[in-house]
Formats: C-alpha cells, sequence, structure tokens
C-alpha cells in the first residue's frame, strides 16, 4: 500500500519527522516569550562595549570568551537592532549552518537516515532550551556539526584521495574560538588526524592547533574557582538527561551490535576518538585539578556522537522499524519533557524586576543576592541590566546584603525589600527576619517551582 506514491511505513517516518519539527518549532517561538536570564543580561551588557575592548584579554574579567559577544554585537550595529528579544532571533543563521551541514551529510548517510540524526539533534535540552539564547549555544551546536560533518567526510573521502583539509581547519578555527571545550575538541581532532597525514598537512594541522591553544591562553587564563559546576554523579546523569533519545538510541544500537561482536562500532569508532580525548582531558582535570565540567557546554560532542550512531545502525542493522521509533521517542521527549520544562525560565528576571520596581518603591533601596560573594560584578550587571529592560519608569539603589541590613528602616509605602534568583541563597531564608526585627515573607517568581527561578523577599 502507498501513499503519495510512498510505502506507508515511510509515509507515516517522515510525518513523524514534520511532527517532531512543528513541535520543536513551537516551543522554541514560545521561548521568546519568557525572561532574559542571567546570563543572557550578562551579555546584553556588553553590547555597549567597543570591539577593542571586547577583543582585550581581561577585559570581562571572566574565563569565557569574548567573541560570542562579538557575534550579537555585530549584528546588532550592523541591523540596528537593540532589543534583545529581537535580537535572539540571529540565530536562526545559526540554525541555517545545520541545515546546510545536513545536506552535506545527506549525500553519504541517505535521507531516511539523516532525519535520525536531525532528530536526534533537535530532541534534546541543547536545542530546545539552549540553543535559541543570547549565548554562545547556537554558535556552539551549529559549528560543532558544521565541524562533525566536515571531519567525518574528510575521513570518508580521504580514503578515495579526494579529502579536502581547508574547509575543516577554517570551521574549527571559527569553533575554537566560542568556547574552551570546542577548542579542546578541535585541537584533539587535529592531533588525531596529524597521524594519518602526509608532511604539508601535518604542518597545517600543527599549525592550526595553535588557535584553540592561543585562544585560551589570552582569554581562559583567569582564575575560575566556583564558576563552574562540581563534578559529581549526579551532574553525569544529568547530562544524559538532556538527551534522551541518543541515550536510548545508544542503546539500541548497542543491543543490535551484540551479534556482530561489536564490529561496525570497532570500525566506526575512529570517528569518536576525538570526543574520547577531550573528555578524558575534561575528567582528569575535574577530578585532579578544578571542576570544569559543564553539562550545557557538551553540546559541543553532540553531533559527532548522532552521526557514530547512525553509522552504525546503518552498517548493523538499519531497520526502519527502529528509525521509526528513534524518531517516535524524538517527539516524546520533547512534548512530554524537553518543551514542558523549556516553557520554565531559568530565572524570571522579568517578574522579579516588573514586582519590584513600582512606583512606591521608586529609588528605595533593594538587595539582590548576596552581592559580596565571588559573583559581586556579574550580579550588579545581571540587575542593572534588567531594571533598564523590564523598567522603564521605576528604578532601584541595589545594595549589598550587608548593607542592606545595616541600612534598612521600617517603612509603610514599599514591601518589597530584596530579590533573588539564579543561585540559592539561604542566607535569607535564616536570618532576615531576625537581622531586620520583622517577619519576611517569601514567595516565588511566576512560573517558578525552584527557588533558584526567582524569589521575592516582602515584609507585611
Amino acid at each position: 500500500m502507498k501513499i503519495f506514491n510512498l510505502p506507508i511505513t515511510s509515509f507515516f517516518y517522515y510525518c513523524l519527522f514534520l511532527l517532531l519539527v512543528f513541535s520543536c518549532s513551537l516551543y522554541v517561538i514560545r521561548l521568546n516569550e519568557l525572561s532574559l536570564w542571567g546570563d543572557e543580561l550578562w551579555l546584553v551588557h556588553y553590547l555597549n562595549s567597543s570591539y577593542v575592548d571586547l577583543f582585550n584579554p581581561g577585559y570581562l574579567n571572566d574565563p569565557n570568551f569574548p567573541f560570542s559577544i562579538i557575534f550579537f554585537k555585530f549584528f546588532s550595529d550592523l541591523l540596528n537592532i537593540s532589543d534583545p528579544t529581537k535580537l535572539v532571533w540571529i540565530n536562526l543563521l545559526n540554525l541555517m549552518i545545520i541545515i546546510f551541514s545536513a545536506y552535506m551529510l545527506r549525500k553519504k548517510i541517505g535521507f531516511d537516515n539523516l532525519i535520525i540524526f536531525l532528530s536526534l539533534l533537535v530532541s534534546s535540552e541543547f536545542f530546545i532550551r539552549i540553543f535559541f539564547e543570547l549565548k554562545s549555544s547556537g554558535l556552539i551546536l551549529s559549528l560543532s556539526t558544521a565541524f562533525s560533518v566536515l571531519y567525518f567526510l574528510y575521513i570518508e573521502e580521504k580514503e578515495k584521495g579526494a579529502g579536502h583539509l581547508y574547509p575543516l581547519l577554517i570551521v574549527g578555527s571559527l569553533l575554537s574560538l566560542i568556547h574552551p571545550f570546542c577548542g579542546l575538541l578541535v585541537a584533539s581532532t587535529y592531533f588525531v588526524l596529524f597521524f594519518s597525514e602526509k608532511n604539508k598537512n601535518r604542518a597545517l594541522l600543527f599549525l592550526g592547533s595553535f588557535i584553540p591553544l592561543a585562544v585560551v591562553y589570552f582569554y581562559s587564563n583567569r582564575a575560575i574557582e566556583d564558576l563552574h559546576l562540581g563534578l559529581s554523579f549526579s551532574h553525569i546523569v544529568n547530562t544524559g538527561g538532556f538527551i534522551i533519545p541518543i541515550v536510548i538510541f545508544s542503546l539500541i544500537v548497542l543491543i543490535s551490535e551484540i551479534k556482530f561482536s561489536f564490529k561496525h562500532l570497532i570500525k566506526e569508532s575512529r570517528l569518536m576518538f576525538p570526543s574520547i580525548i577531550s573528555l578524558t582531558i575534561i575528567f582528569i582535570y575535574s577530578i585532579f585539578v578544578i571542576p570544569i565540567y559543564q553539562a550545557r557546554y557538551f553540546m559541543v560532542f553532540v553531533p559527532i556522537t548522532a552521526i557514530y550512531l547512525v553509522l552504525v545502525h546503518k552498517s548493523s542493522n538499519n531497520s526502519h522499524f527502529i528509525k521509526i521509533l528513534v524518531v517516535l521517542v524524538s517527539i516524546l521527549s520533547v512534548l512530554f519533557f524537553y518543551g514542558p520544562r523549556s516553557q520554565i525560565p531559568y530565572t524570571n528576571l522579568q517578574d522579579l524586576i516588573v514586582k519590584s520596581h513600582t512606583q512606591e518603591c521608586n529609588n528605595k533601596i533593594i538587595f539582590y543576592n548576596n552581592v559580596n560573594t565571588h559573583n559581586k560584578d556579574y550580579f550588579i550587571k545581571v540587575f542593572t541590566q534588567a531594571s533598564k529592560l523590564y523598567s522603564n519608569n521605576n528604578s532601584r539603589d541595589l545594595v549589598s546584603y550587608n548593607e542592606f541590613i545595616k541600612l534598612y528602616k521600617p517603612q509603610s509605602s514599599c514591601k518589597i525589600i530584596g530579590i533573588t534568583g539564579q543561585t540559592e541563597e539561604t542566607v535569607f531564608e535564616n536570618k532576615l527576619s531576625l537581622q531586620i526585627n520583622t517577619t519576611v515573607i517569601s514567595t516565588l517568581a511566576d512560573k517558578c517551582t525552584k527557588r533558584g527561578c526567582g524569589v521575592i523577599w516582602t515584609i507585611p
């Protein structure tokens, strides 16, 4: 039986994929209704900086690279866009890079397998919730997809004597400018290729590896204590939660490979060597030096992992039923997990600012988190930018928590004395009422289910 000249299973398969794309699009569009969170507001703060300052190592006083800021600043200036909610759609350019990379990949793996690859990519926390942010996320996922595809194509075509190294070097150089994990993957890839190349290409790979090393040296040599997540089993498990369809597909591929004695897994493993080297370095550094494990930046390893799994499945099984199952799992993950989660803000600063910046509280002192911590400058910039964006008519005088305790005087007109978000500030919960000698009520910000999302501190 055929529908539109397609076998019914193929028609059903393509319809499922279209449903997946529609569902992802719907949630991504609704994302723009949410408040910007701290890291996005921090980036917006620097959009007014000059390019000279942004290129200056140490200007940000932060181990993150400045190039994602430069990317958004360039298009903000070029298109005269100052509204962050409009500027975020520049990430559509990154989406176009992914689509073009997928087009190049289709010639090697076929259209049906390409659908699996794209399904795994878009049905993840990395795409639905993180890709369309005013951060480096869109650049990381798009350029890592292009880099992974080019790496795969280069290996495949080199065996036929037709490999082209220059596109890989160019995209790798761009990718290494975004984040240290990206540079690590690029350098590891060049390292793996170095041993299978001839003299000229070896020289190019050797020179190319200096770009990620130089960027890390100049821009990531700041103290990073307390700025990164610690390494624990729960953090590793949470990373798997970002990519549930990939985890399930990995198990399916692994089970399918048992009857082949893992022959295809081993055959295609060369694709994963750079990622294995990179992850090993990250774990060793996190265990013996300082934790640098951050789940959201592991998205750089997702595209090459998806390509690897698709290739193994294509070689060992290539079952149409499994393809349908993978797309179905992707849809369910989006509809019942990643999609609903994406509609809960990381930190609802819009609600915090709107409710605290009222006429009654205009120019009154307020605390925002504990700005005496190592994140003092970060919190000040976030609060200032959020106040500019979400409160045109009223303002509050930001003071540190300790300073607030000293300056506080009972008042009847302004009830909101502080706001917190993006961090658990238990000091307020335990001591605030005692220190100002009055009852203090804490209320979650709108749409928030956890205290880190936003808390408003009021007096009766």
